[in-house]
Formats: C-alpha cells, structure tokens, sequence
C-alpha cells in the first residue's frame, strides 16, 4: 500500500544550483515530450531558467498540483529490434518525458542516491 504524502512545504527546498547541477546530465539529442522542448534550450539558455524550474518545483511541493507536461509523456510504440514488423508483441512502449520531468527525476534521484545504491544496481539507476 502506498502511503499519501500531502502537499507541505519542503524542508529542503530545491535552489538554482541543484537544477542546474541535473540540467547538465540531461543528454542531447533526444527526443521532445509533451513539452516540445529539447534539452538543449534549457542546457544552453541563461541561468535564470533554472531559478524559475526550482521555483515551479517548490510551489508543486507546497501545492500538490502540477503542470500537465510534468504529469504526462508521448506513449510511442517502437518495434523490437530484430522484430518484423506486425503484432503488437514485437512492440515495446517508450513514453516520451518533458525535460522538466527529466530535470525533477535528476533532482530526486541525486537527493537519494546514498539509499538508492545499496538497495537497487547501478545499472539499474537511469540519470545516474
């Protein structure tokens, strides 16, 4: 059973320097989300971008609501490789995150990465 967690002000609130800390793991050259950003407009743009990510982070934490492009991804079905073509089996989903999804995914994951590795393979940890 999952525990509900209500909407409360962090007690670490998320700053510019760990937004901009996760922003420089993002890859290039990927795929846009729901977003129809690519991580290098937010790599490469001015510093004042990752103030207003760390804000829209700590007002969702304080909230509970948040924007759509966090809640949501692109659902692509992709052929397997070395699959012809046809039924659904040979397909494998690959959701499509907005960069601000994959920038909050950095962020928790850096926040608990100490835990995280002596419970889950490295190999196991995507953003790592």
């Amino acid at each position: 059973m999952i525990k509900e967690v209500k909407p409360m002000k962090m007690q670490k609130a998320f700053t510019s320097t760990e937004i901009e800390k996760a922003v420089k793991r993002l890859k290039t050259g990927k795929s846009a989300g729901i977003d129809e950003l690519n991580s290098e407009l937010i790599k490469y743009g001015p510093e004042i971008i990752c103030e207003g990510i760390a804000e829209i982070y700590n007002i969702m934490a304080e909230t509970g609501e948040s924007l759509t492009e966090v809640k949501e991804g692109i659902l692509i079905p992709l052929p397997k490789p070395g699959k012809k073509p046809g039924p659904p089996g040979h397909l494998r989903p690959i959701i499509l995150l907005s960069v601000l999804r994959k920038i909050l995914a950095i962020c928790l994951l850096l926040r608990n990465l100490e835990r995280l590795k002596t419970k889950i393979p490295l190999t196991q940890l995507s953003y790592s």
